[in-house]
């Protein structure tokens, strides 16, 4: 059971991670500062990799192939 809650963790990390990231998008769009534009684009690919990892570990668990004891 915690394999499965520390993967839906990670699917809640990156949707939160993904909502910071678009909010500072539109601020360093709307004030065109570069630096808070690049910080978001970070945060995206952040976001992105976990949202990806969560959903990669949710598949493994629920195949059943999981080797993690």
């Amino acid at each position: 059971m915690q394999a499965e809650r520390t993967a839906l963790a990670w699917n809640r990390t990156g949707l939160a991670v993904l909502a910071n990231a678009l909010l500072a998008l539109r601020s360093g769009w709307s004030s065109r500062d570069m630096s808070i534009t690049i910080l978001a684009l970070a945060l995206l690919v952040v976001s992105d990799a976990a949202i990806f990892y969560g959903a990669w570990r949710c598949r493994e668990l629920l195949s059943g192939q999981d080797k993690i004891p």
